[in-house]
């Protein structure tokens, strides 16, 4: 591959932190925006240092000495946007193309056909996959795999991010369908009872949403608590931390009646800590830097598009919760409500 990798940014809503991402990783390159046109976009472009496109025929054409993505953080079709068609369109020119989801299985496997025809690279992102946190409980499962089965998974995630949650159980369990067996509305939680594969879970979709801020509150991100043979491990949400509590055994007793558990197992683990910043600064730099990471294994990745039938499983799962989950709520969040709890 070249060294440099030249992106188009597509959006400027979500896209915003796809052009702080680029703008902030050395090895990227922003060669541009591609925008409405509004006064927020032109404000945007200017801050990033970047020229302001409003068509995809305005693109500039690829460069010949660079690798070259679009990175289309746009609604879906599924959601009523634009971004297969832009997808298509830049393809076309001769860009490669990361997706920013949600993209239903059918959407990405008819851009699939389309990139084979361009001989383009096509791949859905997962920035919460990228996150230290997400990382190491990924890590630490498969791990925990070749000693003990996973027993039961118990799940909990914002409505906003269950398609990027479908991701991060195909870290744990590769390639496994969620087939879902009941569903029981509890306050503002969507219940979901089924299985990941073979494996039975429960899943707490927090199905309530502010209609006027959609995505300005959220209660939660995902978490997971993954129950297994030796122990449990849990993703406390995808800022951290990540804790492995493994199983009690008592042995045996001594003389005196007291228990003899294994020496080395100590009562809890912590394998990586919470970030402690605001969310601001999480999302402006770890959320940046995950982005950053999608698209550079775009441009790393060999030509074809293998990676595609995995991110049609993801589709189809986050298809089959959205429909067991049903539309959110409309809910009005409290404004300017931030706490620190005392404990004192």
């Amino acid at each position: 591959m070249t060294d440099t990798t030249h992106v188009i940014v597509c959006g400027t809503t979500f896209g915003a932190m796809h052009a702080k991402a680029v703008h902030d990783d050395p090895s990227l390159e922003l060669v541009g925006i591609l925008a409405g046109g509004s006064e927020r976009s032109k404000g945007i472009a200017s801050a990033f240092g970047t020229t302001l496109f409003t068509s995809p025929s305005t693109v500039p054409e690829p460069s010949e000495n660079a690798a070259n993505i679009a990175s289309v953080a746009l609604r879906s079709s599924i959601l009523g946007g634009r971004g297969n068609e832009i997808a298509t369109s830049l393809m076309e020119r001769g860009y490669d193309i990361l997706l920013e989801p949600p993209v239903h299985a059918n959407d990405i496997a008819e851009l699939a056909r389309c990139a084979q025809k361009h001989g383009r690279k096509l791949a859905v992102g997962n920035l919460y996959r990228n996150l230290p946190a997400a990382q190491a409980f990924a890590r630490a499962m498969r791990s925990i795999a070749t000693h003990a089965e996973i027993t039961h998974l118990r799940i909990s995630a914002s409505t906003h991010v269950t398609y990027y949650l479908c991701g991060l159980l195909a870290d744990i369990v590769p390639g496994a369908a969620i087939q879902v067996r009941s569903t029981q509305e509890e306050g503002a939680f969507k219940h979901v009872v089924g299985t990941l594969g073979r494996i039975p879970c429960s899943i707490d979709i927090w199905n309530q949403m502010d209609a006027t801020k959609p995505d300005a509150y959220a209660h939660l991100f995902m978490r997971v608590e993954a129950y297994t043979q030796a122990g449990t491990l849990a993703l406390s949400d995808v800022t951290g931390p990540v804790l492995w509590n493994p199983r009690m055994e008592i042995i045996e007793r001594d003389a005196s009646g007291l228990p003899h558990t294994h020496a080395h197992a100590a009562t809890q683990t912590l394998f990586v800590g919470n970030e402690e910043m605001s969310f601001g600064d999480w999302m402006s730099t770890t959320w940046t830097q995950a982005i950053a990471r999608d698209i550079r294994e775009l441009a790393e990745s060999p030509a074809g598009n293998r990676a595609l039938a995995a991110s049609m499983q993801h589709a189809r799962n986050w298809t089959a919760l959205t429909k067991a989950a049903g539309y959110p709520t409309s809910m009005e969040e409290p404004r300017n409500l931030s706490i620190t709890p005392n404990v004192e």
